[in-house]
């Protein structure tokens, strides 16, 4: 740049060099002119460069902030629903205990009930415990699926015979629809635990008298489509986008006392999705409700 002033005030100031060829500087300062273009165009496009990464870098570290403060609400929130839904068959246990031994084991007309009771609500625990450690196993990729062909009729009797105690307490029948020869690609545990979940949810919801089946039929050649459709109370609308989240209990379960760990089917979409599959829930109040899962079937 100093080079190129020198020339330029030499050509144009005449002194002791008027009357020269300059023909050579000019040519000079043209090259000087065009490399301090290309340098400030090198460094604007630097400095743009630089402004444009600093702001990336802190829109990254805003967003990395955001999304911690996110996952510590979303663990709050969590710890608090386990620690509310821990406490209450907490303290029926302590509570029935106490009084068995405050001489409640000497009265013949009510220890059996406090014992079903205490049996009851530790069963509970147990299962919601059970629950915990599967989201936990799931969520930190200790619980891979072990996807091999399944027989789905297999596993849908083993999900009924599970639920035929509860099935029988409310007065539900369980139905399997035509699954003989469909195969489908799923981890048989995780498969027979969502349907379970699944008939589970659909058996306490239901009225006496009502009815639960399992059904199945191939989409494609690809893809297999499990249906659990029970003709209960159906769902509202409102409640249907929260369906999956844990922890949510629906309108009517609230309403009508119906006791579960709110984990079943949270647990039931994400042991469906870790096994590469889908799941959906069609209902509407009065007409039941039908929960629909996806599963790659498996090649014969």
């Amino acid at each position: 740049a100093l080079g190129a002033v020198g020339i330029a005030g030499t050509a144009l100031g005449g002194g002791p060099f008027a009357g020269h060829d300059f023909t050579g500087g000019l040519f000079q300062l043209h090259g000087f002119l065009v490399t301090a273009s290309l340098t400030g165009l090198l460094l604007s496009a630097a400095v743009e460069k630089g402004a444009v990464q600093a702001e990336a870098l802190r829109r990254g570290e805003l967003e990395e902030n955001r999304s911690m403060l996110e996952r510590d609400k979303v663990r709050r929130e969590f710890l608090a629903n386990v620690s509310h839904e821990l406490r209450t068959p907490i303290a029926a246990v302590v509570g029935f205990a106490e009084t068995l031994l405050r001489g409640g084991i000497d009265d013949a007309s009510n220890r059996r009930d406090f014992v079903e009771r205490i049996h009851g609500n530790a069963r509970w625990l147990a299962r919601l415990v059970e629950d915990l450690l599967v989201l936990s196993s799931l969520e930190s990729g200790r619980a891979v699926p072990l996807l091999e062909p399944v027989d789905l009729s297999e596993v849908a009797r083993k999900a009924a015979s599970a639920v035929s105690e509860l099935a029988s307490r409310h007065k539900v029948k369980v139905e399997l629809g035509r699954l003989v020869g469909l195969r489908v690609v799923a981890d048989p545990t995780h498969l027979q635990r969502v349907l379970q979940n699944l008939l589970d949810n659909a058996i306490k919801y239901n009225r006496e008298g009502g009815r639960v089946s399992i059904e199945a039929e191939a989409e494609s050649e690809r893809s297999v489509s499990i249906q659990v459709i029970d003709d209960g109370p159906g769902i509202g609308e409102e409640d249907i986008p929260h369906l999956f989240e844990r922890f949510h209990r629906a309108t009517a379960a609230r309403d009508r006392g119906v006791t579960g760990t709110g984990l079943g089917l949270s647990l039931a979409k994400q042991l469906v999705e870790a096994g590469g599959g889908s799941i959906r829930v069609e209902s509407r109040l009065g007409s039941g409700s039908r929960f629909v899962i996806a599963l790659p079937r498996a090649r014969r």
